[in-house]
């Protein structure tokens, strides 16, 4: 018999990629792979994503693993770090800050101008290289002006260093006046004096005497900072008169507590709403606009256990969608909203993301742009593994009447990313994904042309 060649085609990927079935059972609306493909049009299509381009004009070290951006005090800022220093671009040019620098992203929060980055540092929006100590100054109690002697303020401290009298709370510097003048953002709180020896630091690291927690992760909610050690969350105290925010106070006697047995992981919040992560499942959190208790000792707050079925897999994976906090859990990505319960949004993927934590692999930095929520999964020395993508406002059903979410994946050049973060400054109603590149190259990348699949942004900003 003579043989027929058949040609199959299909036009609706709707579902995106379907891993959680035999291959012979995946719907007519799915695929089992794609890649460098993003869900784009009402009708269902896939595109082949276009390329990135270099938003950094030079190397940063070698691999960079986190990406955070948006404002502080003295205006925008892009910061991120490799393994061994910290970095922030003035315009597009990276300035080394030094420092530490991180293993893999982390969590940060940003309150009244200052970054509360995961692992203990705090960042205000400094552009020098270095810190500063010569000289010494003088304080008043009161008055937001510091005057040096012996200093050269003009050309060593800018908007945005943190200066700090002993292990007393920091103070951002709002502008200099000249080498023996600068003006605080906020007004001195302690005792006056004179010839004090200072730091005046570009980013800033916090120690056991300070009056601030070195917490992995941190968060912000009701003006209040949160954060946490093994099983206690914290929360910044509440001034009498405005502005109430106040990052630098809080009560040692002012936690909630987890039961023994487990560990925290990670705190995120929904609005008034908080989430603590934890070994053993997710607790909520509420009532931080009031004190633990009443004048009267009626409990204001409400902590209560939330679910025992979900354990986070990684913070830096954490991120808002409308009403929504997506979630990569050990056993699928979740979207969360403290109330209801919880919704799978990895159910067609889930094998192939099981496999990942299985493996050990770390989560990276994510964000949503486009309605897209771009999770990096990273191997250790194997680099970046993947780069999962999911279309949040088109969800689909499937055979089987299930409601899923479509997935698919990165790979190239393009795509060698850490932690993504969306830039809103320059023009708000074009907002662009910036990327941190963990490769030998290790620049901030923008990614905002993976949706321009135009024949003049085929290639990767390295040709490819």
């Amino acid at each position: 018999m003579t043989s027929i060649d058949v040609t199959i085609t299909q036009d609706d990927f709707s579902a995106g990629m379907v891993r959680d079935v035999a291959p012979h059972l995946i719907p007519e609306n799915g695929v089992y792979d794609a890649i460098n493909a993003l869900n784009g049009d009402d009708d269902g299509s896939l595109f082949w994503r276009g390329g990135n381009e270099n938003y950094s004009d030079a190397d940063f070290g070698t691999g960079l693993r986190h990406l955070w951006t948006g404002h502080l005090g003295p205006g925008e800022r892009t910061f991120f770090a490799n393994a061994s220093d910290f970095g922030v671009l003035n315009g597009t040019t990276p300035v080394n800050l030094g420092g530490d620098g991180l293993s893999g992203p982390v969590s940060c929060a940003e309150i009244e101008g200052l970054l509360f980055i995961g692992g203990g540092y705090i960042y205000g929006g400094s552009l020098k290289t270095g810190n500063y100590t010569t000289g010494s100054i003088a304080l008043t109690a009161g008055s937001k002006t510091v005057t040096g002697t012996g200093t050269s303020f003009t050309s060593n401290i800018d908007a945005g260093m943190l200066i700090q009298r002993g292990n007393e709370r920091v103070y951002v510097v709002d502008s200099v006046t000249d080498s023996t003048h600068l003006e605080l953002r906020d007004a001195y709180e302690g005792s006056t004096g004179t010839g004090i020896s200072y730091t005046a630091s570009n980013i800033y690291k916090i120690t056991a005497a300070d009056p601030y927690v070195a917490s992995d992760t941190y968060a912000v909610s009701t003006s209040r900072l949160l954060f946490h050690d093994t099983r206690n969350v914290y929360f910044t105290s509440l001034r009498t008169t405005a502005p109430q925010t106040n990052p630098h106070s809080y009560s040692t006697t002012d936690y909630h507590t987890v039961p023994e047995g487990v560990r925290i992981t990670g705190v995120a919040s929904i609005g008034q709403i908080v989430l603590i992560f934890t070994t053993g499942g997710i607790w909520r959190l509420g009532g931080l606009a009031y004190n633990i208790v009443s004048e009267a000792g009626d409990p204001q707050h409400s902590f209560e256990l939330l679910s025992r079925d979900y354990v986070l897999a990684g913070p830096a994976g954490i991120t808002g969608w409308e009403q929504y906090l997506v979630v990569p859990c050990t056993d699928g990505i979740y979207l969360i909203d403290g109330t209801s319960a919880p919704t799978r949004i990895s159910k067609n993927i889930d094998p192939l993301y099981q496999e990942y934590v299985r493996l050990g692999y770390t989560i990276g930095g994510a964000a949503i742009y486009r309605n897209r929520y771009f999770l990096p999964i990273l191997g250790g020395a194997l680099g970046v593994k993947d780069v999962l993508v999911c279309r949040l406002d088109r969800a689909v059903r499937d055979r089987r009447r299930r409601v899923t979410f479509p997935w698919s994946r990165l790979a190239g050049s393009g795509a060698l990313m850490a932690s993504y973060a969306v830039k809103n400054a320059a023009n708000p109603r074009q907002p662009r994904l910036l990327a941190a590149e963990y490769a030998d190259t290790a620049r901030i990348s923008d990614c905002s042309g993976y949706f321009d699949p135009s024949s003049t942004n085929k290639t990767d900003a390295d040709g490819t």
